[in-house]
């Protein structure tokens, strides 16, 4: 993907299959997993993002 466009010039779109696969890789307890995913699935970006504010892990850095 990195080699079709510069960052600011593609739009990349994850399916709920594959988002629900990467986020549950992030780690961490089961209920904030699932709070995030029911965030998601509601369209709740900001709070799913704000759910990981205080999470120090290199899987969620610049989230």
């Amino acid at each position: 993907m990195a080699d079709i466009a510069t960052t600011s010039q593609r739009r990349e779109i994850l399916d709920w299959y594959h988002l629900k696969e990467n986020l549950h890789k992030v780690g961490g307890s089961n209920k904030r997993l699932q709070d995030v995913e029911t965030s998601l699935w509601r369209g709740n970006i900001d709070s799913a993002i704000a759910a990981f504010a205080d999470w120090d892990n290199p899987q969620v850095t610049g989230v």
